[in-house]
């Protein structure tokens, strides 16, 4: 038995689990190959690519470009762009500084190898967190852009 958050799991309900998950599946995958064949297409796997394609390489490309945003009248369904920032961190300019190479150590016997700015903004607010304050010097700021496509319910 396996035991999650208070609740003590036997063998015989995970199986059930397990079953109901392949039954939803299996319900999923004849409603995929309803759609596949009205657009000609091979299977659940090739209607995701086809979704997949539209919004990567006509939607999102077009918004990128037009900016604004996209909204059909009959069905009710709209895309826009929405920005998605993210932070990194140069630390090859943050090795090259006189304290850089032993912030880096001190950032790894930490466990913060990976570091999101998050953990890091988090982690200066501490005790012996100087490290923490000069890799957050180096921090880069960015963004990537999300695809939001919203339904009409």
């Amino acid at each position: 038995m396996a035991e999650t958050q208070d609740i003590v799991i036997d063998e015989a309900f995970a199986t059930e689990a397990l079953v109901e998950i392949e039954k939803i599946e299996r319900a999923l995958d004849g409603a995929y190959q309803v759609i596949a064949d009205s657009l000609g297409l091979e299977d659940r796997k090739a209607v995701e690519n086809r979704i997949k394609h539209l919004r990567e390489k006509v939607i999102k490309p077009y918004l990128e470009q037009h900016g604004g945003s996209i909204k059909d009248g009959e069905l009710g369904v709209s895309a826009s762009i929405r920005p998605r920032s993210n932070v990194t961190y140069d630390l090859v300019t943050v090795a090259q500084t006189d304290k850089g190479p032993a912030a880096l150590v001190e950032a790894a016997r930490a466990g913060m190898l990976r570091m999101d700015n998050t953990s890091l903004e988090r982690f200066r607010g501490g005790a012996g967190a100087t490290w923490a304050n000069l890799l957050f010097r180096f921090r880069q700021v960015g963004s990537t852009a999300n695809l939001i496509i919203e339904r009409k319910k």
